[in-house]
């Protein structure tokens, strides 16, 4: 791991910013914060600024996102371990009804259950959590589960959630709101095997990237899973350890080959990242 000591990134745009110091007051007023992270690595894609966000919440149930792409075993073992240290979690896809709908059952079983002074107000949930961790989808299935019009923006890149906006989840008693606020990363430079994984997983623009860092360590990430489709995928003659055959490999089979022959090799580099992220070199674990 000691070539990846160097890398490091630092995308920290203003809205992050704004609406990290707007969560800090927020956690403490709604009823529920919804800690969402990628299942790929729950525990790399919870920061430390939003460990301390959340530190001031009334109650916090975490949910393991993306959850088709996670290996299973793996995943069954984070939730074991984060359940163990007092955590609620529920592992979920947020396109699939029914994960939705049991994130939808404790929802109102909380709601139900809560000791609210004025039960006639909605019970209020935050939705937090790093950039592209699948928040605004989540808050929109189970939208979709009560009746209604998806009404948050979605999106393969970070950034898309800009502020903090109010939603009704549903209007049957007990009724339910979330809040759906951008992603909550550090300022200051970001560095390491931690930026790495939150790098490979979607949460920092691409453009602040150095992707060939990143390809290297997917490429490190799946030789240690023993996970091979990337081989097939790429028409490689076995696994290999060398970014740069890897590079060479997918630029033949990408569009990435210069007419001299010469490899793109950040052009490659974003397309092996984005074909780890799409869940098409198999599941994965990075925690």
């Amino acid at each position: 791991m000691e070539r990846f000591a160097t890398f490091a990134f630092n995308w920290h745009p203003g809205h992050i910013a704004s609406a990290t110091k707007a969560l800090q007051t927020l956690v403490k007023q709604v009823d529920l914060v919804l800690d969402v992270r990628d299942a790929r690595a729950p525990l790399s894609s919870i920061t430390a600024v939003a460990e301390e966000v959340l530190h001031g919440s009334r109650d916090r149930l975490a949910v393991l996102n993306k959850r088709d792409l996670a290996d299973s075993a793996g995943l069954r073992r984070a939730v074991a371990a984060m359940e163990a240290g007092g955590l609620g979690v529920i592992a979920a896809d947020g396109r699939e009804r029914a994960d939705c709908a049991r994130l939808r059952r404790e929802l109102r079983r909380r709601a139900s259950a809560s000791q609210r002074e004025f039960r006639s107000l909605p019970f209020t949930v935050a939705v937090v959590g790093v950039p592209n961790a699948g928040k605004s989808t989540l808050i929109n299935s189970l939208r979709a589960l009560g009746g209604k019009r998806a009404v948050v923006g979605t999106g393969g890149a970070p950034g898309v959630t800009r502020a903090l906006r109010l939603f009704d989840v549903y209007d049957t008693q007990p009724r339910v709101q979330m809040v759906d606020a951008p992603g909550v990363l550090p300022p200051g430079n970001c560095s390491g095997e931690w930026a790495l994984k939150l790098a490979l997983l979607g949460a920092v623009k691409d453009s602040t990237l150095d992707l060939v860092a990143v390809a290297d360590y997917a490429l490190l990430a799946l030789n240690v899973a023993q996970e091979r489709a990337y081989v097939d995928r790429f028409r490689l003659a076995g696994p290999v350890n060398d970014v740069e055959a890897l590079l060479l490999a997918v630029a033949a089979c990408s569009g990435g080959m210069g007419a001299d022959g010469s490899v793109n090799r950040e052009r490659a580099a974003l397309a092996f990242v984005r074909a780890l992220r799409d869940g098409k070199l198999g599941p994965i674990m990075l925690d």
